[in-house]
């Protein structure tokens, strides 16, 4: 690396402005995402996640206005993306695609893209986009589902474009297995727009500060991160908590999560063992997705204004047993993960409060979204499909309420009310605040 900014020492100063510079690269791509995308759950709900990544596969930056449930999902999703296709098997223009989803984020609704980025015919980094699709054919979002083959198309690891041509067989095949062509394909190069905004400012980045790449720098942010997370971690007590929570019953069997949390010399680790075994109802979760809900409570609770990368998320180790409902085997059905995962932040905050009571925020029933996917037949005989995302609200912090209508752990919105009627044959009567739904304030248990 030359220039002037990477030198025996690096300057702190110029160091903090390129950080930030790269965290505002890929916040701009998710709103290119965002502006471009047709669907509702990428443009309102923020359903995706943007990452910048080094040619190690590091996690260097997120984008902090997608869905933080990615952040333990991306690294292993750039993964899988090197073993299939290594660096000598890329070229600049190469845009790669999967949504196998034990190697995304746990659905066959979500799409990864991942692109190189070459900068003066050199590899240097990478961008990975993830975004919820509404249409992968199937039997859309329900837990009915038997097996994940009725959930949609599967997408083994592909080029969707090689040196900048478009890969019109499998641009055909997810438009022919799809309801909605159009909106589909509308999104993925949404996507590509996200990809493409995160090449042209980074390469902007690296001109203006005369840098070859971006292998150094990235080790000095990953390891200052990393380090910032293990002093954080020292300064809470050491132990181990655990908890089982029941979160519900499918066909009369009652499912709960257990959860171990240990905090021993600047590492935290989350066991599940005791967690009810994999079930024949989508509601199984793989362990990507997994990792990434349970880093994202560790996160929030000991350090949760770090920069989100790698290195903040290496003192973190998860495990889950295989067969699990939270480690679920191949071909495990898997449409709604999020009815059990959304409940695993809660669970971990709940167990770390035995340790550090604080820092974590009371349990508001897992707060998922309420997700109402309809589709059906205008009158003019058209093909519809919308859904209608409604958010509960946070639960109360140690030293005030909770914040009504915020989706925690989802970081996405509700739906808007004209939105919702437009895209669809659906009226809203009402929309309002349940007042005290979880309780006054004067008498809730915190």
């Amino acid at each position: 690396m030359s220039g002037d900014v990477i030198m025996e020492k690096i300057d702190v100063l110029k160091l903090e402005i390129i950080w930030t510079r790269l965290i505002s690269i890929v916040d701009e791509a998710g709103l290119a995402l965002k502006r471009t995308a047709f669907s509702e759950v990428i443009r309102d709900a923020s359903d995706y996640g943007i990452g910048l990544f080094d040619t190690q596969y590091n996690l260097l930056a997120q984008a902090g206005n997608g869905t933080p449930g990615f952040l333990g999902a991306l690294p292993y999703t750039m993964q899988k993306f090197a073993e299939a296709y290594p660096p000598e098997t890329l070229q600049p223009g190469d845009v790669l695609i999967t949504n196998y989803p034990w190697y995304v984020c746990g659905h066959t609704n979500d799409i990864s893209l991942a692109g190189p980025i070459y900068f003066k015919d050199k590899l240097v980094a990478y961008a990975v986009c993830i975004a919820h699709h509404n249409d992968i054919g199937g039997r859309m979002l329900t837990s009915e589902t038997m097996d994940v083959f009725e959930e949609g198309i599967l997408i083994p690891i592909l080029k969707l474009y090689e040196a900048g041509q478009p890969n019109n067989a499998v641009f055909q095949f997810i438009r022919s297995n799809v309801r909605q062509p159009i909106p589909v394909v509308g999104d993925l190069r949404a996507q590509l727009a996200g990809i493409d905004t995160v090449s042209q400012r980074l390469i902007r980045l690296l001109e203006e500060y005369n840098l070859e790449d971006i292998q150094e720098l990235s080790s000095e942010i990953l390891n200052r991160t990393e380090a910032a997370v293990r002093e954080s971690i020292r300064r809470c007590p050491e132990g181990t908590c655990s908890k089982v929570m029941p979160i519900n019953q499918i066909d009369g069997h009652p499912i709960s999560i257990a959860v171990t949390v240990t905090l021993q010399d600047g590492e935290i680790s989350v066991d599940y063992t005791g967690t009810s075994p994999q079930i024949a109802k989508g509601m199984n979760a793989c362990f990507n997705y997994v990792q990434s809900h349970t880093k994202l409570a560790l996160k929030c609770a000991v350090s949760p204004f770090t920069p989100s990368n790698s290195g903040g998320i290496r003192p973190f180790k998860v495990s889950a047993p295989e067969g699990s409902i939270l480690n679920a085997r191949f071909p495990a059905p898997l449409s709604m993960r999020t009815a059990v995962v959304l409940f695993l932040p809660e669970i971990v905050l709940n167990a770390l409060s035995g340790l550090m009571p604080d820092r974590v925020i009371a349990g508001a029933g897992g707060t998922p979204g309420w997700y109402e996917a309809m589709v059906g037949l205008r009158q003019n005989g058209r093909l519809f499909i919308t859904r209608c995302d409604v958010k509960g609200g946070l639960g109360a912090r140690p030293t005030a309420d909770g914040v009504s209508a915020l989706a925690f752990p989802a970081n996405s919105t509700s739906a808007m009310v004209e939105y919702a009627e437009s895209a669809g044959p659906v009226l809203f009567e009402m929309r309002e605040f349940y007042t005290d739904s979880a309780g006054p304030a004067s008498t809730a248990a915190v």
